[in-house]
């Protein structure tokens, strides 16, 4: 519920409601990121990247949780289906929600991972 919360707050406070995180710039998000790191009793400046690691966060979870490739990119504002790829080889279950699309309801092979040598 609190990513629907963090949404919905967006939603009132952005410019552009087809795009929710176009308006923020890099200083206020990296001030608001050091006061956060502040109140976690952490350093801002000994992470070299934090908005790619909370941004692979993100789209990581989205993959392994089984969201589909064009939702992730259009949340994750990526230009191309190539950057979203690479979140989405972390998603082992996608290849059976794909191959259970082609079976008769009710007929749902069980898959195996097979590893290459």
């Amino acid at each position: 519920m609190a990513a629907q919360a963090a949404l919905t707050r967006r939603r009132s406070a952005c410019t552009n409601p087809e795009s929710r995180f176009k308006d923020i710039n890099a200083d206020q998000a990296r001030r608001l990121l050091q006061e956060i790191y502040k109140k976690l009793g952490g350093e801002y400046a000994k992470i070299t990247q934090p908005f790619h690691v909370f941004r692979h966060s993100c789209a990581s979870r989205m993959a392994t949780r089984g969201v589909d490739a064009n939702r992730i990119k259009e949340w994750m504002d990526h230009a191309s289906f190539v950057t979203t790829e690479r979140y989405m080889k972390l998603a082992p279950s996608a290849l059976e929600m794909a191959t259970s699309a082609l079976e008769p309801e009710g007929m749902h092979p069980a898959l195996r991972l097979v590893a290459n040598n």
